[in-house]
């Protein structure tokens, strides 16, 4: 049954946000891009919704709850925001090390609020739901990876037109989901991760418009590391 749910849970997530994340690229004008992308990132919200709504036990539905509002030792948050803008930042100097120029748009970090509101939905059904019941049945690294590929996978979509960025953001999706399920691990929170993810996406579009392969390279490289350290550092289990 749990199975079951689980593959329900994939299909509606995938059923709505795919097509919502194709047009979207198809789209020039701002405001009609963040409302399709805004109701794509909430698929998996609403298939957790779903699914714990129709088949989801007490216990479940408390946790469910619990893990989206809970609050979190402060220190968690400081290595949300500090960890990917150090990410970027040093991708940045990597960057320039390697000859290539880059005009940084600082103003889109004042995007963060909207950010956040979009990849909530995210963090609800993948480290609300998804995560914690995909560590039911595997360790919490494993099915850290399991995540990070359907993650990934559901984002093919919006770089369908550029099949190497779209590479490159499924291989980081990968090291962000190890990352993102250490912060929920340790907290039962989503919070700090969803504060983790807006910051990764708020740099992400200060440098946006350089669409620069080796940028997204070295920040990809520098997530591996965290990553790898923590890893090697807690485990499997991902505990501290």
């Amino acid at each position: 049954m749990r199975k079951i749910a689980f593959t329900i849970f994939l299909a509606i997530s995938f059923v709505i946000s795919i097509p919502l994340f194709v047009i979207s690229t198809l789209q020039t004008s701002a405001g009609v891009i963040v409302l399709l992308f805004l109701l794509g990132s909430y698929a998996p919200a609403l298939a957790a919704w779903i699914v714990l709504r129709s088949s989801g036990t007490e216990d479940e539905k408390s946790s469910f709850r619990e893990v989206l509002w809970k609050w979190v030792d402060c220190r968690w948050f400081l290595f949300a925001l500090l960890v990917p803008s150090f990410t970027w930042i040093l991708a940045y100097f990597g960057l320039r090390v390697a000859g290539e120029e880059v005009v940084p748009v600082w103003a889109a970090l004042a995007g963060l609020p909207v950010i956040l509101i979009v990849n909530f939905g995210e963090e609800i059904g993948w480290r609300g739901y998804a995560l914690p019941s995909l560590m039911k049945r595997f360790n919490p690294f494993v099915a850290s990876l399991i995540l990070g590929g359907i993650w990934g996978l559901f984002h093919v979509a919006l770089n369908w037109q550029r099949p190497l960025f779209g590479i490159l953001t499924f291989c980081t999706t990968l090291a962000l989901s190890v990352i993102l399920a250490w912060l929920f691990v340790n907290t039962k929170s989503i919070l700090p991760g969803l504060l983790f993810h807006g910051m990764f996406n708020a740099w992400t579009q200060v440098f946006v418009s350089a669409e620069s392969v080796t940028l997204l390279v070295w920040a990809f490289v520098f997530l591996v590391i965290v990553a790898g350290y923590l890893l090697v550092r807690y485990g499997k289990e991902l505990t501290v």
